[in-house]
């Protein structure tokens, strides 16, 4: 836990630039691939195309960090429950049941200070689908 701590510590105000600069690249890099489309530029279309599919890759190499520390937080708990503990004895019971109760609340990575973002798969898909409108709405004012 002191470990994510520190890491939480030292990343979330990198995270939250990462963030943003996925949402951005996501929304513009589709913009300039459906305006390259319009203007026949293919080498451009190229570009902009892996450019967007690297965005992609990058937002969710981070959102997987972040979901692996959920699910190894998830572990400790079915760890926990199924390690016999009922079997101890009586002064190592509490302890165990303290590991329990604390691994109930997942540990997550957040990006930004006031936790803005948490770092799993369901926010990757939130950004992802929430770039799509934007990119619609930029793309349209062209």
């Amino acid at each position: 836990m002191r470990f994510c701590d520190k890491i939480q510590y030292i990343g979330s105000k990198l995270l939250m630039v990462t963030s943003i600069y996925v949402f951005v690249g996501l929304s513009f890099t589709g913009t300039l691939i459906l305006f390259s489309l319009s203007v026949k530029n293919y080498a451009l279309l190229v570009e902009m195309i892996i450019s967007f599919f690297v965005v992609i890759i990058m937002a969710f190499l981070i959102s997987h960090f972040g979901q692996i520390v959920i699910n190894a937080s998830d572990d400790i708990f079915y760890n926990c429950y199924f390690c016999g503990w009922y079997k101890f004895p009586s002064n190592a019971k509490p302890y165990v049941i303290m590991m329990m109760v604390r691994a109930l609340s997942p540990y997550e990575f957040n990006s930004g200070p006031f936790t803005v973002l948490k770092l799993n798969y369901e926010n990757f898909n939130t950004i992802v689908n929430t770039a799509v409108p934007y990119m619609t709405v930029m793309a349209s004012l062209m």
